[in-house]
């Protein structure tokens, strides 16, 4: 190669050079601007959003944000105050990346490392939990608002801890996806929220006694929020969307918890009291062992549950295609408590509202 062919390869590698570093470095500017227009935008609609520093990496063929110390809640409208009754949600995390590819500005790819917090408004200071994963990532596609319309996240071994360090939870696996719905008049006939979580190895707090011991190998869910919230304080809100029909429909349950195996659909409401109710058929293998578990541990008295195992052993169908069997009954939730049948399963906590 002749010298002067040289020197035009070096010119023409030189400008290709320069003009990729000036064209992320002017899309990593509009990101940044992006980022902290997105955050002055949801301050003016009443969410609170704030980070520590920010900074752009990626180059040459990524855009990626890294927000430390980021922090996103919404406060009771009116309330005057950023803490336990006075916010709808919270959010705070130690860190958060977000990156984008450059020709696909509308679609975010989330990272979550360290600890995160959150805070919903249960009590009189909120109920706070601690999250820290080995990986968690969410992939969110942003609608003409710059608001989520849709949302996949995908978390392995999760740790959740209470506030007060006494109850924890571990997760091997757990995804969730959510798609949300406008309508100009939204009513309890329309799907405003689609939720599915699927989680796996579940590790319960021992201090819950659970009949069927600690560990769940699978709890699956699909489920639509029908109706929209209104905005406001959560007792009022709920009030509201209670009254004028929201309902929880459950597509599909599905939980494998020691010997129980359930497969259940239904609906889940809010009853006088603004607590939990819900009617719901399920296909259930496993209620002998279930119940002998349930006796053993005091939860169901020896001759009820003798009583209750013969009745359902007389249910019982053995599937077409073999298997242990099976049995088709009501589930409820009311007062508290779970049953599928006529046993009762498990106790719920009640919502405080105060």
């Amino acid at each position: 190669m002749s010298r002067r062919r040289l020197l035009i390869a070096l010119v023409i590698v030189l400008a290709v050079s320069a003009t990729v570093v000036v064209s992320w470095h002017y899309a990593s500017e509009a990101f940044r601007d992006g980022i902290e227009n997105w955050a002055a935008a949801r301050r003016a609609d009443g969410i609170q959003a704030s980070y520590a520093s920010l900074v752009m990496r990626g180059f040459p063929i990524r855009l990626q944000a890294t927000l430390r110390d980021p922090v996103l809640s919404r406060p009771v409208p009116g309330s005057g105050g950023a803490t336990g009754r006075n916010l709808v949600w919270e959010w705070r995390g130690s860190e958060i990346s977000i990156g984008i590819q450059p020709w696909n500005p509308g679609r975010l790819d989330l990272q979550f490392p360290g600890t995160n917090q959150i805070t919903v408004p249960f009590g009189d200071r909120g109920h706070t939990v601690f999250a820290a994963a080995g990986r968690a990532t969410a992939a969110l596609d942003l609608d003409r608002t710059g608001m989520p319309a849709s949302a996949d996240f995908d978390v392995s071994d999760l740790d959740l801890l209470s506030e007060d360090g006494e109850e924890s939870v571990t997760v091997a696996g757990l995804e969730l996806s959510a798609v949300t719905h406008t309508f100009d008049t939204p009513t309890h006939q329309n799907a405003t929220f689609d939720l599915s979580v699927a989680g796996r190895g579940l590790d319960l707090p021992k201090q819950w006694n659970s009949p069927l011991g600690s560990f769940v190998s699978v709890v699956e869910c699909q489920a639509s929020l029908m109706g929209a919230i209104p905005p406001g304080p959560p007792e009022e809100a709920a009030k509201t969307w209670r009254d004028e029909g929201g309902t929880i429909e459950v597509h599909r349950l599905h939980l494998e918890w020691g010997p129980l195996v359930i497969e259940a659909g239904g609906t889940l409401a809010l009853d006088a009291n603004l607590q939990p109710i819900g009617a719901l058929s399920a296909i259930v293998r496993g209620f002998s062992e279930t119940i002998d578990a349930l006796v053993a541990g005091g939860m169901v008295q020896p001759n009820d549950g003798g009583t209750a195992k013969q009745v359902l052993g007389l249910l019982a169908k053995t599937p077409k295609h073999g298997g242990p069997p099976e049995i088709t009954v009501p589930m409820t939730l009311q007062n508290g408590c779970i049953y599928v049948g006529p046993v009762a399963l498990a106790r719920i906590s009640p919502i405080s509202w105060e």
